[in-house]
């Protein structure tokens, strides 16, 4: 099994495309840390070799924790209504195109140097956020 590519990763899921047998096809591994999910997850996902299931289980925590981040950097302007969950939606586009996570694809097909690449870019964004949440306080 060789990974040629992978998707960009918003939502915290890899997208893999994997050579096997001459065929490419698609295969989404959502590495949520929930323990409950990896099971359920296609056959390529679960026989992983140990780095990249590690390499992927970085990749989740470091989307978490960014998640976490902006979620409580957009909370903070208690502007939740009980129909919607308020998302600065303007600092959201520049956070994410400063970050240029597109360019973590476009520099490796070695899917840990990319995951690494994302992890990099999400400590920026983090920095970034903390950075917004002082300024505005």
């Amino acid at each position: 099994m060789k990974f040629l590519n992978t998707g960009l990763v918003l939502i915290g899921m890899i997208s893999v495309l994997i050579y096997a047998e001459e065929e490419i096809k698609f295969v989404t591994c959502d590495f949520d840390l929930d323990p409950e999910v990896q099971p359920r997850l296609p056959t390529e996902c679960q026989n992983l070799d140990a780095l990249t299931r590690e390499s992927l289980t970085r990749e989740a925590e470091s989307f978490k924790a960014f998640n976490e981040k902006l979620l409580e950097y957009e909370k903070s302007f208690n502007k939740d209504t009980e129909e919607d969950i308020y998302k600065d939606w303007e600092f959201r586009a520049k956070l994410y195109g400063e970050a240029e996570l597109n360019s973590c694809h476009n520099n490796t097909d070695i899917l840990e140097e990319y995951l690494d690449c994302l992890k990099e870019k999400r400590e920026v964004m983090v920095l970034e956020i903390e950075k917004k949440m002082t300024n505005n306080n």
